[in-house]
């Protein structure tokens, strides 16, 4: 709210409403539907003239903007223009749904997810991600697009999931992540069952999103499946950076997986660069983790832990500590600096980040990093209580 009081409100509301001129109060009617009334929201050009105006009645909203283009309604205020606009005949469902669209053009798409939620259409909201990208949305920003798919998830069952395949192939990814991998491949087998096998966008998007998928339930992507990824680096068509990025993404974990450490590095590297200049911020800073880790076990520990160090930082930075690829990074890192020697400083970080890996999103080879580190101090210091318990939690 804007800290207005409530009850001397109530008491004048309606002598100041009844002095509206008749256009600011349709305005104001159709406006209390959107979190943040903006400029474009009723489609009028007349938008910044109408908000002038309506600050002339001296009433409780505030202007968010030196240009004054977008207001905050106090609830209360709220709550009038709600049964003003029932008696006006304001159509709200149709006031959101242009909100929608004005959010769409100016590329919000969190407040158009919102407000098409609020409509009671879970298609609508489906309609958003799929215009935004679909699963391409997993890996925008800092944070990545979770709560996007997390609010798409809980209506699914009611939507025709066909009808949005890009959006389909988001979930199976958010599903994979939050580690339901029955799940994640139910909405993959729904994209690659209703998919036309002609339309070769859509096919290199299933592809992607198979091998991806491969990775969460730790299985190796053969010699054939590699060659057909590289063969989509050359496509052009209905591909984008953030498709390419994650391609090189996978490239890289792979050979990382099979031991070719110089050509893991070589294609992490392009997937951070590919991945960073397309604003996917989200899926660059996983980069960091494979250059990191075949850098170490290439015997480049240099490399190694600047890299760690990158991951750490960035997830401090823009996702909070004790986040998922912070204790990522401590595992890693505390790995490096035990295979060093720094015993007490390596098991410092292992306290609360192998505990974290092992309850949350991560792969299984970083939890086993970590816990094999832990082992490996346990045998060095002859501590086989702590050793025991260890390969207890291990196993």
């Amino acid at each position: 709210g804007c800290g207005y009081g409530a009850i001397p409100f109530r008491a004048g509301r309606l002598k100041s409403a009844a002095r509206f001129a008749p256009d600011a109060a349709q305005y104001g009617s159709a406006a209390r539907t959107l979190g943040r009334a903006g400029g474009g929201g009723d489609g009028r050009d007349r938008a910044h003239d109408l908000f002038y105006q309506l600050g002339n009645y001296a009433l409780p909203l505030a202007t968010l903007d030196e240009a004054g283009h977008w207001l905050r309604l106090h609830p209360v205020f709220r709550e009038f223009l709600a049964e003003a606009g029932l008696r006006h005949g304001v159509d709200q469902t149709q006031v959101l749904r242009r909100a929608v669209q004005w959010f769409e053009d100016h590329g919000d798409i969190d407040r158009a997810l919102a407000h098409a939620t609020l409509t009671g259409d879970p298609a609508l909201g489906m309609a958003v991600l799929e215009k935004g990208g679909g699963w391409r949305l997993i890996y925008r920003s800092f944070r990545g697009g979770g709560p996007l798919f997390r609010a798409i998830a809980e209506t699914a069952a009611g939507i025709d999931l066909p009808a949005f395949p890009l959006t389909t192939l988001g979930l199976a990814i958010f599903q994979a992540k939050a580690g339901q991998i029955r799940a994640a491949g139910h909405y993959l087998r729904i994209v690659e069952t209703t998919a036309d096998p002609a339309n070769i966008g859509p096919a290199r998007q299933i592809r992607v999103v198979r091998a991806l998928l491969s990775l969460y339930s730790d299985r190796t992507l053969s010699l054939a499946d590699l060659s057909e990824l590289k063969a989509d680096l050359t496509a052009e068509r209905d591909f984008g950076e953030v498709h390419r990025g994650l391609v090189l993404n996978l490239l890289s974990y792979n050979y990382l997986a099979r031991t070719e450490l110089e050509r893991a590095i070589v294609y992490g590297e392009l997937a951070f660069r590919c991945l960073q200049d397309s604003g996917a911020f989200f899926g660059a800073m996983h980069q960091h983790i494979h250059v990191g880790q075949a850098a170490f076990f290439a015997g480049n520990t240099v490399l190694a832990e600047e890299t760690y160090a990158r991951v750490i930082t960035d997830a401090q930075t823009h996702m909070g500590p004790g986040c998922d690829l912070d204790a990522i990074g401590q595992v890693l890192m505390a790995e490096l600096r035990i295979h060093r020697g720094e015993w007490a400083e390596g098991t410092r970080a292992l306290d609360w980040a192998l505990a974290h890996v092992d309850r949350h999103d991560a792969w299984f080879d970083i939890f086993a990093a970590g816990f094999l580190s832990r082992q490996s101090v346990a045998l060095i210091h002859g501590d086989l209580h702590t050793g025991n318990v260890a390969l207890g939690n291990g196993h």
